[in-house]
């Protein structure tokens, strides 16, 4: 009998009954949440059984090149205890979890190659609705490249971040930034260098808002050959909600060495994003 005993305890607490129990829970809340979507009477409902089920903070990571860069992303970034990091198959999954700040701790979404959130209008209309009301309310929303270039039809994202993207140059060799002047010391750029190169295929450029922070520029002039443009930005709006934007994660003929390996630089600024209050 206590050899029976263990034998159960021990396959009870295996990576694979509770890797299984893990999924089977998001997948019935999965359920749940679109249920209660048209329900919105039951919502706060919802909320409540999720917290009873998890005391973590989640990490949404989701990118248009496969699923596996995302993975890979994960695996080499720095673990907190009360933060479980997640990826996404695709942005439409995001309107399966509650998008609160209390449950959501950062959403990082990586567009490469001029995908849209979803082929069908409504949807990414909605998506990009839920997603500027989970920042104002205090989230972080970390978007790469494409995910403000004219062409993704993010219109909403665009007015939320402080551009559209609507110029790019390709480049045939990795590109050399630099910290802006005065911004040394944000908590994004903790543990970059003054200089450095992000190994990346093209840089992309707009009219930024007034009120758009920049924390990387690109050493090379590109705006009429006179001025450099950003890499790296950051927006505040609503409760201290935060929008931050990275030039990085190109696809030309194929992925970017910046997301493919990923560049130390690169999990630098998402560690920087995820760990610091911006």
């Amino acid at each position: 009998m206590e050899v029976l005993s263990f034998d159960i305890l021990e396959f009870w607490n295996s990576s694979f009954v509770q890797g299984f129990l893990g999924n089977a829970i998001w997948f019935a809340l999965g359920a749940l949440v679109m249920w209660l979507r048209k329900n919105v009477r039951f919502y706060p409902l919802y909320i409540r059984i999720l917290y009873f089920f998890s005391r973590k903070k989640y990490v949404l990571i989701w990118n248009d090149h496969n699923i596996n860069t995302s993975e890979k992303i994960i695996s080499k970034l720095i673990k907190q205890k009360h933060i479980k990091y997640k990826a996404l198959n695709e942005p439409e999954d995001l309107l399966k979890y509650p998008l609160y700040p209390k449950y959501i701790h950062e959403i990082i979404l990586i567009v490469s190659d001029v995908t849209k959130l979803s082929e069908t209008k409504q949807c990414r209309k909605e998506i990009q609705l839920m997603l500027i009301l989970y920042v104002r309310k205090g989230g972080t929303l970390l978007g790469t490249h494409d995910i403000i270039y004219r062409r993704c039809r993010n219109d909403a994202l665009q007015n939320a971040f402080g551009c559209k993207l609507d110029n790019f140059q390709r480049e045939n060799k990795p590109i050399e930034v630099v910290l802006a002047a005065g911004q040394e010391s944000h908590p994004l750029v903790k543990g970059l260098q003054p200089s450095f190169f992000f190994d990346d295929g093209e840089v992309c450029w707009g009219n930024w808002s007034k009120d758009t922070i920049y924390l990387i520029v690109t050493k090379k002039k590109y705006i009429g050959r006179t001025k450099s443009v950003p890499i790296l930005t950051v927006r505040h709006i609503g409760n201290n909600g935060t929008f931050i934007w990275l030039n990085s994660g190109d696809k030309g003929d194929s992925l970017s060495n910046s997301l493919n390996i990923p560049q130390d630089e690169l999990l630098t600024i998402f560690n920087n994003s995820i760990l610091n209050r911006i």
